[in-house]
Order: C-alpha cells, then sequence, then structure tokens
C-alpha cells in the first residue's frame, strides 16, 4: 500500500555539534483514532466472532500482554509485530 508523505528536516542537537537529518512524516492526518469499537465491529464483520466477543479480546489483550512482558516474555502478534520488555 503506498502513502503520501513530505520530507522533513530535522535538527539534532544531542552530540557536540548540529547535525541536519531528514525522515519521512504521513501526509494524511487523521482527525481521529479508530475506536475499540470500530475494531471490535470490524473484526466481527471479517471473522466468526460476535461484537461482543470481539470487544472482550481487546480489552483483555493488553493486560495479557503486559503480564508476559512483566515476566520477560517476547509477544509475537503474526502481522502486527513484537513486543518486548525493556527498561525505560
Amino acid at each position: 500500500m503506498s502513502m503520501n508523505y513530505v520530507v522533513r528536516k530535522k535538527v539534532d542537537k544531542s552530540g557536540d555539534k548540529e547535525v541536519v537529518r531528514y525522515y519521512a512524516a504521513s501526509k494524511v492526518l487523521q482527525p481521529e483514532p479508530v475506536s475499540n469499537d470500530e475494531l471490535a465491529k470490524r473484526l466481527a464483520f471479517v471473522s466468526s466472532l460476535q461484537v461482543g466477543d470481539a470487544q472482550s479480546v481487546l480489552v483483555q489483550l493488553p493486560d495479557i500482554i503486559a503480564d508476559y512482558l512483566a515476566s520477560g516474555r517476547t509477544v509475537n502478534i503474526k502481522g502486527l509485530g513484537n513486543f518486548f520488555p525493556s527498561i525505560t
């Protein structure tokens, strides 16, 4: 899937001298994020889940992932990415 973007300039002042860096930024601005309800409805539409079941998964998933991360495990959700414990 292609995405429209613009190139932005940013000055990195963290070192001894300033370094100019460039990065891509999306041109598309979404007015509001997709809600759990909207995700649940879409998930129910494309699967055999009921909307309530999909909502339950979306509500419980962050806590379950957090539990695995707290125990030092990496969580891989195929197609979405890896979640891994880190010290911040």
